[in-house]
């Protein structure tokens, strides 16, 4: 082993370390890891460095030292399957860098269960602060939720019923200390999960289901699921032509006016690896998208208070921006964003009035792409009968930037 560093996946004991693994760890000068890894080497001479709460600051510190030293940092799992190995890979270039894996906690869990895996979707909330995404959970034909000390599969459970309580009956497993002596395997109905303690080394499994009764997809909801300010919200079968005309994709979206959030909330659930920015400048519809946000379990939605004019340059060049509201500055708003789209974005802005579409009609006119008017009209019960009621139409203005060739 010549100087640098290496992650090793330990898998779920010492009994899983191959032959290779333990002759890098032997010749290492620095080994790093949590109190539990490095137990298992109690004649190691060289320098330890544990692992524990101030992981981010000891990185660059370990990334520093394989400069002139061996350095083997000693790692749960797979390194990369929610592990620590991602921090090194965004620090070091990988010709400095080596990384060996190993069987993760959620490969054993599923060969516990018996379960084909294939189909799992997996998440994380183990030492992370973040919204639970439950319904993307719920959604799942099968689902393995990595758990903490604090957020633990009962607790993941009791907030996974609380926003969808027909979830009760669906088969579920709790998975916590695997490969030790405390191994604990738990299966029944979600509901019976809510009751039982664990560690914080321990998983929630969502097993498959055909009867499982799933919330729906988060497609042009009702207005009155969302907290919103005297009706300053995108209606819900405008906001469902939105996310048609987006055409989303992984990436960066601005939702600029956001007013309640509605939009880049739905966005964000329809497409996995998209992170939204909703920018708002009026701290109640702030306060009121962290509420939606919350209440709709959207962790990859950032509330940015401010006018976009203001905030504009703090944020990641968008591949897809909602425009859906801009007032008397609309033309700077509008060109100013479309120079930031990314090459190919797609910018699609609202239009309620006819003084804003006077302006929309002649902005970037090379780069307007198509114009929709949307109508809606709502039954009304009048004595007896039913008459329809048209609402305001709607016009939207889709925009795209042109593709570079690399």
């Amino acid at each position: 082993m010549s100087k640098g560093l290496t992650v090793i996946g330990c898998g779920m004991g010492p009994d899983d370390l191959t032959a290779g693994m333990l002759k890098i760890i032997r010749e290492a000068e620095v080994l790093a890891g949590g109190r539990r890894h490095l137990s298992w080497f109690p004649d190691f001479n060289g320098q330890r460095e544990v692992i524990g709460a101030g992981v981010r600051e000891l990185v660059p510190r370990l990334i520093e030292t394989s400069r002139v030293k061996k350095v083997v940092v000693l790692a749960s799992g797979d390194p990369l399957f929610f592990g620590i190995g991602r921090l090194f890979v965004e620090n070091l270039p990988a010709e400095f860098l080596t990384i060996i894996p190993n069987i993760t906690a959620a490969q054993a869990a599923c060969s516990r269960l018996g379960l084909s895996w294939q189909q799992s979707r997996f998440f994380s909330v183990h030492g992370r602060e973040q919204r639970l995404p439950w319904l993307e959970i719920l959604q799942s034909r099968s689902a393995i939720v990595y758990a903490d000390a604090v957020r633990t599969p009962a607790a993941i459970v009791r907030d996974l019923l609380t926003h969808w309580p027909a979830a009760a009956s669906r088969p579920a497993a709790l998975v916590a200390d695997l490969g030790g002596e405390s191994e604990q395997v738990r299966s029944g109905p979600l509901a019976d999960i809510a009751a039982v303690s664990s560690s914080g080394l321990s998983m929630l499994v969502l097993l498959p289901d055909t009867d499982a009764l799933m919330p729906p997809l988060g497609l042009g909801r009702p207005d009155a699921d969302y907290e919103h300010q005297g009706g300053l919200i995108t209606g819900a079968e405008v906001r469902a032509v939105v996310m048609a005309k987006l055409r989303l994709v992984p990436g960066v979206m601005w939702d600029v006016g956001a007013g309640s959030g509605s939009v880049g909330i739905e966005a964000a659930g329809l497409c996995s690896g998209l992170d939204v920015y909703a920018v708002e400048k009026d701290e109640q519809r702030c306060r009121q998208i962290l509420a939606n946000a919350d209440a709709f379990g959207c962790p990859a939605l950032q509330v940015v208070p401010g006018s976009i004019l203001e905030v504009m340059d703090q944020l990641p060049a968008p591949d897809r921006v909602f425009v859906g509201g801009g007032g008397k500055d609309m033309v700077d708003i509008g060109q100013r964003i479309f120079a930031r789209l990314q090459s190919g974005g797609v910018m699609v802005v609202v239009a309620v009035t006819l003084e804003t579409r006077a302006v929309l009609a002649a902005l970037l006119p090379e780069y307007l792409e198509e114009m929709v008017e949307i109508g809606v009209s709502r039954a009304k019960k009048l004595g007896d009968y039913h008459l329809l009621a048209a609402e305001n139409p709607v016009c939207l203005y889709y925009f795209q930037k042109p593709w570079k060739e690399n």
